[in-house]
């Protein structure tokens, strides 16, 4: 049975045809027709299926792969996207498998071995390893949990929160100074939280080092941290905190929602990928919010983002 979740609310400010939509259709009614349309069109989830066919299967070109994080996303975004909007449908399965596939096929490629200036030959490179191993190793505790119903792996998530840590804070200069390096590091503490490990997330969050582009997120994750007790692996938040948590993450999960652009010079962006973001707040929500464990209520958190 799924657990009872607050109706999202309008967002402060909103506008007046904002307004209008949320008391007309809810997030839950405008993620099924989005992901319904995706799944109706050629060029759609279809598309995306069939073109994998053509070519002889999904990984035929798994050779060619210079970035094996981002081939890893892109499969486990397709399952998160549908797994929001169309529980049931088979592709849920389908990109779910394809996630498992890519992040064994890239943890299992010698390549994460090897350093070379032509990326396609080898991945241990400075610049992008080890984060871009952490991204995989975390994305595959997840699919894997998901696949069984079950608790992420707490080691790996750890692990690959250490990982993303590393290469963020490898980059000094100008280097750190993006929103994509620093958003990586968030992410980080965003895996500890989700394997339970608060106290090491809040430690992680007090690197003397400027977020000067993903800062509204960085003091969210550290206003959510400050209403967890020490040490607890689950936390029933009061009404207040829960208040904290709910209202960005009402933000977050709308389906209109888009990130500020890149040349945009606020403390706005995220640095990481909108849709995996919101499964990782969702994964949170359920631990330090709602106090629950994630093992048999995978389905609870994906209902959670369109509640």
């Amino acid at each position: 049975m799924r657990s009872t979740f607050l109706a999202p609310r309008p967002r402060t400010g909103a506008s007046a045809a904002y307004q209008e939509r949320a008391r007309m259709k809810s997030y839950r009614e405008i993620w099924a027709d989005r992901v319904s349309k995706e799944l109706q069109k050629a060029n759609g989830f279809p598309g995306v299926v069939a073109s994998a066919e053509a070519k002889g299967g999904r990984f035929i070109d798994w050779h060619l792969l210079a970035m094996p994080e981002l081939a890893v996303s892109s499969n486990f975004e397709l399952f998160i996207e549908v797994a929001i909007g169309a529980w049931s449908h088979p592709y849920k399965e389908l990109f779910l498998s394809w996630a498992e596939q890519a992040a064994e096929l890239a943890l299992t490629d010698p390549r994460f071995d090897i350093e070379a200036d032509n990326s396609r030959k080898g991945w241990k490179n400075s610049g992008s390893y080890p984060g871009n191993h952490g991204v995989i190793l975390g994305i595959f505790a997840l699919v894997k949990a998901m696949k069984r119903n079950s608790e992420p792996m707490a080691t790996q998530l750890i692990q690959a929160a250490k990982e993303l840590e590393t290469s963020a804070l490898n980059a000094r200069g100008q280097a750190w100074n993006t929103h994509i390096v620093q958003g990586g590091y968030l992410r980080a503490v965003q895996f500890l939280m989700i394997a339970g490990q608060a106290d090491a997330a809040r430690a992680m969050l007090t690197v003397r080092r400027s977020f000067k582009y993903v800062d509204e997120h960085r003091r969210w994750l550290q206003n959510v941290l400050d209403l967890i007790p020490e040490d607890p692996q689950l936390h029933t938040a009061s009404a207040e905190e829960r208040s904290t948590f709910e209202e960005r993450f009402d933000v977050i999960r709308d389906p209109d929602f888009r990130t500020v652009p890149s040349f945009d010079d606020s403390d706005k962006h995220l640095g990481q990928d909108v849709m995996q973001l919101r499964l990782d707040l969702a994964l949170i929500r359920q631990r330090y919010v709602l106090g629950e464990t994630i093992a048999g209520r995978w389905e609870d958190v994906f209902y959670a983002i369109s509640a």
